[in-house]
């Protein structure tokens, strides 16, 4: 096997071990067990790893370990301020470039999480929460955009799985899909920035005074 595809088949393999809480938070990375299972040197190994820590998926400590990322509380707080501010943006382009048709893979999103959130997989409801809002960066048309949101949304995937097991309040959560989306049909930027607003506020904990500097 090729060097280029031997490393990627390792960064699959350890970014699904952590992306299915295999390897939690703080959990270090078992790079000898790893590269016993498929056959490998370490040069792979540390390739995969310098691009897991890229995406802030895992913490390298040079000549010590490799740990999966843990974020304290201003970390996440610093990420969901992140992601309001992309989210926002995600809409407002939506609002402009958006069609029905688009409009309609959302409404069939909607359906789907809300689906998934009734079962109670806790990893089926943030996967399709994610697809939600991707799609919307998707519908933005910005490239760019589309980029950090897949970037950041990779990292709050894993925040996530790790600190979201309320399934009451997961339910309570999906259904602002439902309402965000009557917004983007409607174009109705100002009520679609408060939605995102109180989608995001509770569980990264953003201040009512920085809420209001979005409003």
């Amino acid at each position: 096997m090729k060097k280029a595809n031997l490393s990627e088949q390792v960064y699959e393999h350890i970014k699904n071990m952590i992306l299915n809480l295999e390897l939690k938070p703080g959990d270090h990375v078992p790079e000898e067990s790893v590269a016993e299972l498929l056959g490998c040197s370490r040069t792979p190994i540390r390739e995969a790893l310098r691009r897991l820590e890229s995406e802030g998926l895992i913490f390298l400590y040079p000549k010590r370990f490799a740990a999966v990322a843990h974020y304290d509380d201003d970390a996440i707080r610093n990420i969901g301020e992140l992601r309001l501010a992309q989210d926002i943006l995600a809409g407002q382009l939506a609002l402009y470039y958006g069609s029905m048709s688009d409009f309609e893979e959302l409404q069939e999103l909607v359906k789907k999480c809300e689906e998934g959130a009734r079962t109670g997989n806790m990893y089926e409801r943030i996967k399709l929460d994610i697809e939600f809002h991707l799609k919307i960066a998707e519908i933005s048309r910005n490239k760019t955009l589309i980029k950090k949101q897949r970037e950041l949304y990779l990292v709050i995937y894993l925040i996530q799985i790790s600190k979201y097991t309320d399934v009451e309040h997961s339910m309570q959560q999906i259904q602002h899909h439902q309402e965000i989306l009557e917004a983007l049909v409607k174009h109705d930027a100002k009520t679609l920035k408060k939605l995102i607003c109180a989608h995001l506020k509770e569980f990264f904990n953003i201040s009512d005074t920085l809420i209001k500097e979005f409003l």
